[in-house]
């Protein structure tokens, strides 16, 4: 094989690697966030193995996460992103990536709600992708929370100026706090419409932990 061909093949690869260099995401025995609050006995399945988690535990990335009708969790992500699961809820994490001062987060959640927030100080520019059987959202807000349950998806934006909701049948965008968008399944999203207070607050006591937790 002449040198000519073993440089144009290496420059057929070199474009991959570049693109692996930039777009990297952390290897799955990395430890990825840690355990800052549980209540009852939330789990995780690792290795096809399941372990019950407490504060303090590590997590991984392709951790599946899970928690029942007596159980809370709530996981601090080495960027600082928190990400609380309601009870009865299943998450899926998919990957973590980090580039430069970028972050972008892949799980999905199949059933339950989550709530994902983050201080404004921060200067991480984060990328939130939660899948649901139904729809998917995108987030780049500093607070949102969603619910999934009985075929029908649930999104709310906290804080922040832009998150996204689309399926197959269409997308919806949110650009304002206080707004949300819900999904039934076999439709696309619906516009968002503004929460009141009652309708917000009810919404984010099944993310809070209680007191004496």
């Amino acid at each position: 094989m002449s040198l000519l061909t073993i440089f144009n093949r290496l420059l057929c690869f070199l474009p991959l690697v570049l693109t692996g260099c930039i777009n990297k995401a952390i290897p799955v025995t990395t430890e990825i966030g840690l355990v800052t609050q549980s209540a009852g006995y939330p789990s995780v399945v690792r290795n096809n193995r399941s372990y019950i988690l407490a504060r303090e535990s590590r997590i991984y990335a392709t951790d599946v996460l899970d928690t029942d009708e007596k159980s809370m969790l709530q996981v601090r992500m080495i960027d600082n992103t928190l990400i609380t699961l309601a009870k009865d809820s299943h998450v899926v994490i998919h990957r973590y990536l980090q580039k430069a001062d970028t972050v972008k987060i892949e799980a999905t959640l199949t059933k339950g709600a989550i709530r994902a927030t983050r201080k404004h100080d921060i200067d991480n520019n984060i990328e939130i992708l939660f899948s649901t059987p139904i729809a998917t959202i995108r987030s780049f807000s500093h607070d949102f929370w969603a619910s999934f349950g009985d075929r029908t998806l649930d999104v709310i934006m906290i804080k922040g100026t832009e998150m996204e909701v689309s399926n197959r049948s269409g997308e919806r965008q949110v650009t304002q706090p206080n707004y949300g968008i819900k999904v039934t399944a076999g439709s696309g999203p619906q516009e968002p419409v503004l929460w009141n207070d009652a309708r917000i607050s009810n919404a984010l006591s099944s993310t809070q932990f209680e007191s004496n937790q």
